[in-house]
This record gives C-alpha cells, structure tokens and sequence, in this order.
C-alpha cells in the first residue's frame, strides 16, 4: 500500500491546478486577441522583413555619389529635345530643297527671261538656308560626336555646295544684265550654268549620302 505522505507530494493540490489553467487560458485569450486585432487592421507581418530589407538595400550615396550628381538634367535633356526636332525638320526641308533644285535645273536652259526658273531658283534659295539654319542652331551638348563616313560627307559637300549658292544667284545676276545690255550669248552665262550644276550635284550627294549605312 501506497503511503498517504507520498500520494499527496506527488498529486498536485487543487489551488495549483488553477493557477496553471489560469495561465494557460491567459496566453492563449493573449494570442487570440492579437490575431484578431492583426486581421482587423490588414497588418500583413511579411511587411517588417520587407522593410528591413529595405534598409539593406545598396543605394547610390553608398558608392559616393552625390544626390546632385544622380538626379536628372533636365537643361540636357531639354537641349537634346530642341536638337531632334530641328534634325527631324532638316531632313524635311533638305528633301524638299533638292526637289525644288531639280525643278529648277530642268528648267533652265540658255540666258534669258525664265520666269519659272528664276521663281525656283528663289524658292530653292529660300528652302536651302532655311535648311542651313536648322542645321546649325541644333544644340550640340558637349561629348556628342558624329559619326559614320555618311555625315562625314554630307559635311563635306556643304563646303561646296554653300558658298555656290550665293555665288550661282550673283552670276545669275551678272548674266541677265549682260543680256540686256545687248549680249546674245552672254559670257556669265557659261559660268552660271556650271555653277549651278555643280551646285545642284554637290546638294545632291550631299542629302542623298545621308540615307546611305557606310
């Protein structure tokens, strides 16, 4: 038979049993209570490693950037805007320069009154420089380089063919006056017509070289 002293040393009295399941009942209401209150505000806790990787993360002033060297330009980006539009509108008008060239050069024949030609010789002069402008007062930024062998030569033959269009018109000129001063064949007249074929080539090439891939 089991002794009375050992029987009560190892049953647990009743006031220890309650404050063991009051315990227990405290925690679990404790965990209950906070899974309810975590749902009932939509607090997602995969939010808080998401946020500490966050602050993990590698960024630009901790390789030794500085935040004015990071942001955007917006004067380049501004400057590189005003240069694409104007190319874009110098391509146009440079096609439609050469088209009126060609008119021009169909038109043209012996020292005489050409109403026709001297009109598309004028609008051919206008669209030219109109074109040359364009050109020139595209913004450039600094580091912007042309390349490929087509720019190269369409540069090149606008040292030509520039400074003819304001030779050709002058000669042009200078023949008509001779015609009315009673020449049949006047002297410019040769001149005029080989400047302003080699003109007309020299734009040629020129527009033309630019659609080409060297």
């Amino acid at each position: 038979m089991l002794n009375k002293k050992c029987l009560k040393k190892d049953v647990p009295q009743m006031p220890q049993l309650l404050t063991w399941t009051k315990s227990y009942l405290s925690v679990l209401a404790t965990v209950i209570l906070s899974t309810f209150t975590f749902s009932a505000y939509g607090v997602d806790s995969s939010l808080v490693p998401q946020a500490q990787s966050q602050k993990n993360e590698l960024q630009l002033e901790d390789l030794g950037f500085k935040p004015e060297e990071t942001a955007p330009d917006l004067g380049l980006q501004l400057r590189l805007e005003s240069r694409t539009n104007k190319l874009k509108a110098h391509q146009v008008t440079g096609l439609v320069t050469l088209a009126i060239m060609t008119a021009a050069v169909g038109f043209s024949g012996e020292v005489k009154q050409n109403d026709i030609h001297e009109v598309l010789g004028g609008t051919a002069a206008a669209t030219y420089w109109t074109t040359f402008y364009l050109a020139e007062s595209a913004p450039k930024p600094p580091g912007v380089v042309d390349r490929g062998l087509n720019i190269k030569i369409h540069k090149a033959m606008t040292w030509i063919h520039a400074p003819l269009m304001i030779l050709t018109p002058i000669v042009g000129l200078i023949a008509q006056n001779q015609l009315y001063s009673g020449y049949n064949h006047p002297p410019a007249g040769d001149l005029k017509d080989i400047l302003g074929i080699t003109t007309f080539v020299s734009y040629a090439i020129g527009t033309t070289v630019m659609f080409i891939e060297f």
